[in-house]
Formats: C-alpha cells, structure tokens, sequence
C-alpha cells in the first residue's frame, strides 16, 4: 500500500498529470486541478456519485461491502492511505457502519455510488448508524457514539475486522 500511495504522492507533488487526482474527470479530464484544490476535488468527487436512493442496505449486506472494500484495498493497487483501511476496519469493529441506500448508481461498474455513500462517513459526511440509531456521519465519526463503540471494543486489535 505504501508504495502505491508513494505513486499518488509524487505525482501530485511534482503536478503531473494522473486522471481524477490532479485533473478533472469525463470532458475535464483536460484540465488541471491546482494543487491546492486536489483535496477539494477528491471530496466533491464523492458527494457527486452519491446518488443512491430507496431502503438502506441491511447491516449484514453494508458490513459485507465494508470488509470487501478494505480488503480490496489492502491489496495496495488503488494508492489509498493505509488509514482508509484502518478505518474501515475500526467501524466494523466497533458496530458503526455507513447507511447506504439500496438503489441506484453511477458507471457502468454499477458499485460507483453505494462505495461513494461509504466514503462519504469515512469525510464525517452522510449518514451512519450504530445499534440501530441513525445519525450523521459526523456525529457518528466524532461523536459519543464512535467513544460509546470505542469503549465495547478496549482489548481487542483494529486489524479483526469482525464484531465481537
């Protein structure tokens, strides 16, 4: 994973062109993002793909899509920061998980906005839920209900992505 992040990192650092990271995306992929703006594009990316809609997805279905993800990750081929997958691991360890509507996507993948409403409360954005309380992704990051999950979780180890 390291290395791969390495990849991402020098191509910003020395602004060379790398699609949807120091451009834009579809028609703009010709235009450079300045690269104090990298950050800004890499939120707004998000927030457009989440265009899911209907019923969430059930617990079980939504903490399978999360330990898929991180294990996807983890393979080191995406440039992702190693704390991407940390944090995926940490809210299923703790019981928190994003709501991710049931309907819907962007791209012929068709996984482009239920990842997105994922990543969006990994941002403190959305919506999470924890025993089953809805709330929004900040509170849910930040908030009394990430140290009430901290609390059940003391002894055990972040990389068990798996619920006690």
């Amino acid at each position: 994973m390291e290395k791969a992040r390495a990849v991402v990192d020098e191509l910003v650092a020395n602004n060379q062109a790398a699609y949807a990271i120091t451009t834009g995306v579809g028609k703009l992929s010709d235009v450079r993002i300045a690269p104090e703006e990298i950050r800004e594009l890499q939120v707004n990316l998000i927030r457009s793909h989440c265009a899911g809609v209907g019923e969430p997805l059930s617990e079980a279905e939504t903490r399978a899509l999360m330990l898929l993800r991180a294990n996807s990750l983890a393979k080191g081929y995406s440039g992702v920061r190693p704390l991407v997958i940390d944090t995926l691991c940490e809210l299923l360890n703790r019981g928190l998980h994003p709501v991710i509507p049931s309907q819907g996507s962007v791209g012929a993948s068709g996984d482009l906005a239920p990842l997105a409403h994922l990543a969006l409360t990994l941002i403190g954005e959305g919506e999470a839920a924890f025993e089953g309380k809805r709330m929004a992704g900040a509170e849910a990051m930040v908030g009394p209900f990430w140290a009430m999950a901290t609390s059940r979780m003391a002894g055990l180890s972040a990389s068990m992505c798996a619920r006690t």
